[in-house]
């Protein structure tokens, strides 16, 4: 039985997963910052679910929640566009092997972002544009301009997942 969503999230797109997949599942969600709160309601090995944003390929605080839980799959959330190549990549970066890693598209919100990673995005937007692919077109304006791509119909493979293994 999964007792919980643990997240973290950065700026606000994995929180929205959470509560999506809370709401589905009708499980409580907990930010990682509510230690306390978590503390109180699990249990060491407790099964879980994470979600964590990713930086630099890697899924943030996962090492330190998988040290603590049985976590039962996983939720990664980035703003690239699903491929298969990619979510491998993932898996490998992050020593994924024991349970699933689901990949969750959420977006960029530019408010929320300090001066230098607004200036990284834009130096990939850039070089994304050089690349004068068509297929780039939607990841260059959410890098230039900010956006969303969370969306329900995101999270039914990681919930057909969770049905099928309860």
């Amino acid at each position: 039985m999964i007792k919980a969503i643990i997240y973290s999230s950065s700026t606000g797109f994995t929180e929205k997963y959470a509560n999506l997949i809370g709401d589905e599942l009708n499980i409580p969600c907990y930010n990682i910052k509510q230690k306390n709160e978590i503390k109180k309601e699990l249990k060491m090995n407790d099964n879980i679910i994470y979600l964590g944003w990713i930086c630099a390929g890697k899924i943030i605080r996962l090492g330190k929640i998988r040290k603590k839980y049985n976590i039962v799959c996983c939720g990664a959330v980035g703003a690239y566009p699903e491929n298969e190549k990619y979510i491998e990549e993932l898996k490998k970066a992050n020593n994924i092997y024991k349970f699933p890693l689901f990949y969750l598209r959420g977006g960029i919100d530019l408010n929320k972002l300090g001066f230098w990673k607004k200036k990284i995005l834009k130096m990939v937007a850039d070089g994304l544009e050089n690349e004068n692919k068509a297929e780039n077109l939607e990841l260059i304006n959410a890098l230039k301009n900010g956006g969303s791509f969370v969306k329900k119909e995101n999270i039914e493979n990681l919930l057909n997942y969770l049905k099928n293994i309860t």
